[in-house]
């Protein structure tokens, strides 16, 4: 019995581990082949070839990266190889019984039904693989909970029925091609059997079986890796992936992949048909060998367990030492409840504010612009401050050169050239911004050059033209009166700007043209270096790797603001967040380049929100540090140990001390920590007055310009955003304001909040007896809120504490237009100084209107999906277009919801 046994399982093991080698040398090839298959899925266009791919991958993902979803792939390939290879010969070997006949057709209904019971099997470890092989960070165990969990059990055996044909068309291709090639070239070709026989049939295999399976392994590949319920997928079934593919990509699209395709087929049936007939040789060593052990199987089994032990945990650890050099740590804990009218969710918490989605961002020229004429001189320019002041002061140094018609040369940020040993690859502009990308988008604005010419430069630096030191917010006048006489006599005048802008934020209306070109420089001709927006687009792509979206907060606690106005706690940012609906395991990226109070501030915020990332965790160190480029060693500014003393040191001053008894000397002071004497804290408690800034803290400085920018990019991308500390009375914009306003400027329909900090003060006093716990009509104000600081009512409130100090904060109506119908009647608010807060954009130029009423067309049918689906609490309803709650509003809801309460 046991001779039967082995008999029938060694061409299951033998088939299974050739098949299991073969796909572990062509996996990166198979992974070349999902990704090429699911580029420009519904659309048109010049596909990327494999090449591309290779390089893509390699240089984002790594080595590592080809080899994505292997173990699943091992794990298929073994049982999955074993049943193909091994159920073929007894299918032909039953259908001769049967039929008394082993023609060409009963080989191929043999690979049919073969390839096809061996798929059904293992299709749920084709599915993990395929999904792996999309760049998951997640392993096989994780990825199938997950999808079992959001998807249901059976989504593991998604794309079965294309994967039966596929692999019933491949083995039956395959296998009868190879078997009948076989025959006939001994026939005709007089061929001995032979590596040379076996070569050529086995080839000629691989070819026939990718021109059959190649468009069923696409269809195979898109099926599995749409995700959802039958409602909202893409593709039905395989009938209908097909048709699509073919009705919006084309018939050439069904191929996609196909190169790639047969690179790893025709290799792997090579591979695979020339080592099963090896295999056969040795088929009577293999039975003689069995008929030995199976004396004594105990010894077998444990022979063969040993074997597997070992060989998984040097596999294990070769995986673990190789993953841990750039290890990514975050990954997101996503509730299983989501998906629960998930569609409602997304609208209320993440969907457009529709009230808005008539601005349209419109920074063009509206009248006659000349482009600059002859220049009455250059303007050079050292901007002082942070990441939040560079920005407006860019800006406004282009407004004030069009204006004075002078040549702007790059200026120059300080923060930057103050900094020892940043890398030399660098200069102060480039550090952040892209040099050829701010001239060439203003060349129809202002002359721009990267530096005075060689003679008017030596003259700098003696010292010979006037410099101003601009105030913040001065006027245009000043800049006609003062400035541009100085400017046309000595032909070079300096500026030094150091808080935040030099021009007016609110211009006359004869200057629009004026805002409109603050807006061109900020949004367009200001683009961070290629490396910052590389691993910008990185972050969000792995922010939303999980298929969800993300909200990006800023908290605004940093040192000098802090210092004069006051403290706040994150906590309470995460309390308004959940009286809003936002669920626990909302991924919440936390910008900003100084978080002052450390980890240690997070942990409330963090334990209601427990996907709260930053750029730490979701970038290594090598990604990071690569921003920077290569800089010097600083040396330490710690005080040098003194040196040990010798033995006969030590003796001597023994003896030179005098006579005994004598007191001890007074114990070694502590050495001084590096952490101690980083930061404010390190001369706090030893001197009244903040000494200059050391080396490594002008370095810092110049670092948090390169994590603000990263963030600054993440912040605009995200799907929502909140301001924490933000508008804080002072007269300097803010990191939170200038996103704020770039995503009012660039989509004014996305989720931004502008909450007003005394409304939400007076909501936190209300409960701070109970802070985690409030009543309900305390939600709904939170709620009413809220959700008029992102419609018109936020826009309104923006309009008048925001651009008085701040034009990119809140660049409308300058910087935008309206789609709306003339028959629409135009809202328009006009403050009590008859200054227009909200309204008075112009209509959109009809190329933008056809555009955007095409792509409106195009997504109707994706918004109209979850109109049918049951509403929950009406507490949830978005009111965006509500006006404010007044005082006696607030008052009675506080009272009210003293009556109801059911503690009492």
């Amino acid at each position: 019995m046991g001779q039967i046994i082995a008999a029938c399982c060694l061409p299951f093991l033998l088939n299974g581990e050739l098949f299991a080698v073969a796909t572990a040398v062509t996996h990166p090839l198979d992974v070349l082949k999902v990704r090429l298959q699911t580029q420009l899925v519904g659309q048109r266009g010049p596909l990327v070839g494999m090449a591309e791919i290779f390089e893509k991958i390699v240089e984002v993902e790594g080595a590592r990266g080809l080899y994505l979803g292997l173990m699943p792939a091992l794990t298929r390939s073994v049982l999955y190889g074993g049943l193909r290879l091994g159920l073929y010969e007894p299918c032909k070997y039953f259908c001769d019984l049967m039929f008394g006949s082993t023609n060409f057709f009963i080989k191929i209904a043999s690979g049919a039904v073969s390839g096809a019971l061996a798929t059904a099997l293992t299709n749920p470890m084709e599915v993990l693989k395929v999904r792996l092989q999309m760049n998951s960070k997640r392993g096989m165990i994780r990825e199938m909970r997950k999808i079992s969990s959001d998807e249901g059990f059976k989504a593991l055996w998604k794309g079965v029925g294309p994967a039966m044909a596929r692999a019933s068309a491949l083995t039956a291709s395959q296998l009868a091609t190879y078997d009948e090639s076989k025959q006939v070239l001994l026939r005709w070709k007089k061929l001995e059997e032979g590596f040379h026989l076996h070569l050529i049939s086995s080839c000629i295999a691989g070819t026939v079986g990718t021109l059959v399976t190649a468009p069923l392994d696409m269809i195979k590949t898109r099926l599995m890796l749409q995700n959802g319920t039958n409602g909202n997928r893409t593709y039905r079934n395989g009938y209908h992936c097909a048709y699509q593919v073919v009705l919006t990509e084309g018939l050439g699209a069904l191929y996609k992949g196909g190169f790639a395709t047969f690179a790893r087929l025709g290799p792997q049936t090579t591979i695979t048909f020339l080592v099963c007939e090896k295999l056969r040789e040795l088929a009577d060593f293999g039975i003689l060998f069995t008929k030995m052990a199976v004396k004594n199987k105990f010894k077998l089994f444990a022979l063969v367990g040993i074997a597997f032990c070992v060989v998984s945990l040097l596999v294990h650890l070769l995986l673990a030492n190789y993953s841990a050099r750039d290890l990514i740590q975050y990954r997101p804990t996503v509730d299983k409840f989501y998906q629960v009218g998930q569609n409602f969710r997304y609208r209320k918490l993440w969907g457009s504010i529709q009230s808005l989605e008539a601005l349209q961002p419109y920074a063009n020229p509206r009248n006659t612009y000349p482009v600059p004429g002859e220049s009455n001189g250059f303007i050079y320019a050292k901007i002082y401050g942070g990441f939040d002041h560079i920005k407006p002061s860019i800006c406004d140094l282009v407004a004030i050169s069009r204006l004075l018609n002078a040549t702007l040369v790059i200026p120059e940020i300080q923060e930057s050239l103050r900094s020892k040993g940043i890398s030399s690859i660098f200069k102060s502009f480039s550090y952040v911004y892209n040099e050829e990308q701010f001239i060439a988008a203003l060349s129809n604005d202002v002359v721009i050059v990267k530096s005075l010419p060689y003679d008017l430069r030596q003259e700098r630096r003696k010292n010979k033209y006037p410099t101003f030191s601009i105030r913040y917010l001065a006027s245009p006048s000043f800049y006609v009166r003062e400035v541009l006489p100085k400017l046309k006599q000595s032909k070079v005048v300096g500026l030094l700007i150091g808080d935040g802008g030099c021009l007016e934020s609110v211009l006359p209306p004869d200057m629009e043209e004026f805002q409109r070109l603050r807006c061109r420089v900020a949004y367009h001709a200001l683009q961070f270096r290629s490396e910052i927006q590389v691993l910008g687009n990185l972050i969000v792509e792995r922010l939303r790797a999980s298929g969800r979206p993300y909200l990006a907060f800023h908290s605004g606690l940093a040192r000098d603001t802090l210092a004069f106005h006051g403290c706040a706690e994150l906590f309470q940012v995460g309390i308004f967040l959940r009286a809003m609906g936002y669920p626990s395991d909302t991924i919440i990226y936390l910008a900003g380049a100084e978080v002052f109070g450390g980890q240690r501030i997070l942990v409330p915020l963090r334990a209601m929100y427990t996907n709260l990332v930053d750029r730490s965790s979701l970038c290594s160190k090598a990604e990071l540090s690569k921003l920077l480029g290569p800089e010097s060693a600083l040396l330490s500014e710690l005080p040098m140990a003194p040196p040990q003393k010798t033995k006969e040191q030590l003796i001597e001053e023994w003896n030179r001390a005098g006579p005994r008894p004598r007191p001890l000397p007074p114990p070694p002071a502590r050495p001084f920590y590096q952490h101690e004497k980083v930061g404010w804290y390190g001369w706090v408690a030893e001197s009244d007055v903040e000494p200059d800034p050391s080396a490594i803290d002008l370095r810092m400085q110049s670092h948090r310009l390169i994590w603000n920018a990263l963030d600054y990019y993440v912040s605009v991308e995200a799907d929502a955003f909140f301001p924490g500390f933000h508008s804080d009375g002072s007269s300097w914009p803010d990191f939170a304001s200038l996103v704020i306003g770039h995503r009012l400027y660039q989509m004014a329909s996305a989720r931004t909040f502008r909450p007003d900090r005394r409304t939400m003060v007076k909501l936190l006093d209300s409960i701070r007896d109970n802070m985690y716990h409030p009543k309900h009509n305390w939600t709904l104000l939170v709620r009413q809120h809220l959700n008029n600081s992102l419609g018109i009512g936020g826009l309104i409130m923006g309009s008048q504490a925001s651009k008085p100090r701040s034009f990119l904060s809140h660049p409308l109506p300058e910087c935008s237009c309206r789609v709306s119908r003339a028959s629409e009647a135009q809202r328009l608010v006009k403050g009590p100084n008859g200054e227009v807060l909200y309204g008075g954009e112009d209509r959109c130029p009809e190329w933008m209107v056809n555009g955007l009423s095409f792509a409106q067309r195009e997504t109707r049918d994706a918004k109209d999906e979850g109109d049918d689906l049951p509403e929950e609490d009406s507490e949830m309803e978005a009111q965006e277009d509500s006006s404010d709650v007044s005082r006696t509003e607030f008052n009675r809801a506080i009272e009210q919801d003293e009556e109801m309460d059911p503690d009492d």
